[in-house]
């Protein structure tokens, strides 16, 4: 065995591989454990989104204790034995060898897979947090469609072909690309027919109201920030009576929302109009149409979140996706907006960018505006772009000048005056000014919960809510 995949770790190493637990990208197993099981836990990895597993490790509480082999050819015939019976046989799957307190830990990297694998009993398994989820049917079925091995939008729809005949869209649309033929014509060429029935990709392009068929729209949803009398504190976000259905093409549908976001956003306008058009433009493009369930497009005072049903496809994740190797889960529809706006005169007409500069125009679009990046997340079986009215300095500046007439600040204190709710992103302003000398920690705190900061060379009687300015 080579060096290359053997090295020795410290205890600091070791500590670091237990504190990360059993979840959605690491999990534990002992040397004792079967076969069956470590099989099961790569199939569980690849059909999900990868992950570690470690080999000689209790997956117990005890799992500090011995469980590691004795030599690295016992771990090499259990990782041999266990990856052999996988159907299809997995890609890249890496290996190296961790020896620890005189013991050999295997670990092995199993990345996530463009493809649907099965144990050697036939089953499909994939990971949801820490346990193991056997698909069957339907839910193999969702699997292909998010891996990209089956397309929805291919999908052939058994409806009337006078719908296309009668659409008024379509007929305009020909007009506009110049089309002379029959509109069955232009469907069969353009991939947009199978055996003479319409795909799904035809019933979302060129329908009138396509969401008779499948729901498809866009829901834009209005929320208003309520302030309490006591300054700086907030109550819980509340719905306001504003409400909006957008129906129509994948085209109309983007338009149709841009124009109504503006009339109804007072704040719009300080939002860089090329990164709403492109984040609505992903949503529609490269949503699940599989899930029946419209895009919402929730209104904040101080965001916008932009709400796409269907997890990251292909392997794109919410870490790497300003990174990853693009993948386009309805081409068809991607090639057929992308006519419409190669067609328009004026750049700020167009609709979407070519295949993998959607994300990054967003950024650039943000960063130009002197706001945060765009955020993206999977939650709940679909994907969340957040496009924020702000961004860390701004954070930074409303920290500090709370300090100048308040003697401390906490994470709580910070997140009401920013509007910020998550506490990391707080944590992570703290550092940065901690850092750059503007502020020291007030005290000796015990735990994260309660640290304080003020501004530096201050000192703080918290008794007595007296402050001396140090010269």
């Amino acid at each position: 065995m080579g060096q290359n995949n053997f090295r020795k770790i410290t205890k600091k190493e070791f500590d670091q591989i237990i504190k990360n637990d059993e979840g959605d990208y690491s999990d534990f197993i002992s040397k004792d454990g079967s076969g069956t099981r470590i099989q099961e836990k790569i199939v569980e990895f690849a059909n999900s989104e990868g992950g570690s597993l470690y080999i000689g490790i209790d997956d117990k509480n005890e799992k500090v204790k011995k469980g590691g082999f004795g030599f690295v050819e016992d771990a090499s015939k259990v990782i041999d034995a266990a990856y052999r019976d996988i159907e299809p046989r997995i890609e890249n799957l890496e290996h190296e060898f961790l020896s620890y307190n005189n013991e050999i830990i295997a670990k092995l990297i199993i990345p996530s897979s463009t493809r649907v694998h099965k144990t050697a009993k036939g089953q499909v398994i994939a990971r949801k947090g820490a346990k193991k989820v056997i698909l069957k049917g339907e839910d193999i079925k969702i699997l292909k469609y998010k891996k990209g091995i089956d397309r929805y939008e291919d999908e052939v729809k058994n409806i009337d072909f006078d719908l296309f005949l009668d659409s008024k869209y379509f007929t305009n649309f020909l007009k506009i690309i110049s089309f002379s033929g029959s509109k069955e014509e232009y469907l069969q060429r353009n991939n947009f027919l199978y055996n003479k029935k319409p795909r799904i990709s035809a019933v979302l392009c060129f329908l009138d109201c396509p969401q008779s068929i499948i729901k498809s729209g866009i829901r834009i949803i209005r929320y208003e920030h309520q302030k309490h009398s006591r300054k700086y504190a907030y109550k819980r976000e509340r719905v306001s009576d504003d409400d909006y259905t957008i129906e129509g093409p994948v085209e109309i549908l983007i338009r149709d929302t841009i124009k109504k976001i503006n009339e109804i956003m007072p704040k719009y306008s300080k939002y860089p109009k090329e990164a709403i058009s492109e984040a609505l433009g992903n949503a529609v493009l490269h949503r699940d149409y599989y899930i029946q369930n419209e895009i919402q497009v929730k209104i904040y005072d101080n965001r916008i979140e932009i709400v796409s049903p269907g997890g990251f496809a292909g392997g794109i994740t919410a870490k790497n996706i300003f990174t990853h190797e693009r993948f386009c889960r309805n081409p068809i529809l991607v090639r057929n907006l992308f006519l419409l706006s190669s067609l328009e005169k004026s750049k700020t007409n167009r609709l979407n960018q070519n295949i993998g500069e959607g994300v990054k125009t967003i950024q650039n679009a943000m960063r130009r505006a002197g706001l945060a990046d765009p955020e993206f997340e999977e939650k709940d079986n679909g994907v969340i772009i957040t496009l924020k009215h702000a961004n860390m300095e701004s954070y930074e500046n409303k920290i500090l000048q709370y300090l100048r007439s308040n003697s401390i600040i906490a994470n709580k204190q910070a997140r009401e005056i920013t509007g910020e709710e998550d506490k990391e992103k707080i944590k992570n302003v703290f550092k940065k000014l901690l850092k750059r000398g503007d502020i020291e920690v007030v005290g000796n705190p015990k735990s994260t919960s309660e640290f304080k900061y003020k501004l530096k060379d201050k000192e703080i009687n918290i008794e007595n809510k007296q402050q001396t300015i140090k010269f």
